[in-house]
């Protein structure tokens, strides 16, 4: 779930930080869900001494790094954007599709959040046309995951071989075929 209320932040061009549906209960000190007042102890993202005493009770995520690591401050006097709850992946894919990928549908890895299922996508255009894949963002584990972007059916033509983390757009566009294969490979 951190990583994708850092993706959402970052896909929203948030670079600023966020608070996050975490905060320090008055009650007895423990910093707990907003949404279902849970303690956090199950999941503990905060920067090495944070959080600090005195500090603030919400819970702010540092959006420039993927890390995503958490402060506490005081979210009153802190105006940033937040994020308390998301919705469940069960619409997401669990396996690799078997049809090709239709213009302008995102391309979501089998397994996300956590995309395991290697798969090739194949895109294919009308003749005597050229194929251009917009990646409006990555985020794969760095020298782990990759995504292998080739031109043409078969063949090693490699255009782009991507790794890590990158937020911001980018496009590849095949030079003469109108096939462009593209490698999920966790």
């Amino acid at each position: 779930e951190n990583k994708f209320f850092w993706r959402s932040a970052i896909a929203q061009n948030i670079m600023d930080d966020i608070h996050i549906g975490a905060f320090q209960s008055k009650d007895d000190n423990t910093w707990k869900w907003i949404d279902d007042n849970k303690s956090v102890s199950d999941y503990f993202n905060f920067v090495g001494v944070f959080p600090i005493p005195g500090g603030g009770n919400c819970t702010a995520m540092l959006t420039e790094s993927s890390t995503a690591q958490w402060i506490n401050e005081d979210c009153d006097n802190q105006k940033l954007p937040f994020i308390c709850r998301r919705y469940g992946y069960s619409t997401l894919p669990s396996e690799c599709p078997h049809e090709a990928p239709i213009e302008g549908k995102d391309i979501i890895a089998p397994g996300f959040p956590v995309p395991s299922i290697p798969c090739e996508y194949t895109i294919l255009v009308e003749a005597n046309n050229l194929v251009k894949l917009e990646i409006l963002a990555l985020e794969a584990n760095p020298n782990v995951d990759f995504l292998e972007i080739y031109e043409g059916a078969v063949g090693k033509n490699l255009l782009a071989n991507l790794t890590g983390t990158n937020p911001n757009p980018d496009s590849y566009m095949t030079k003469s075929s109108n096939v462009m294969r593209v490698n999920w490979k966790p």
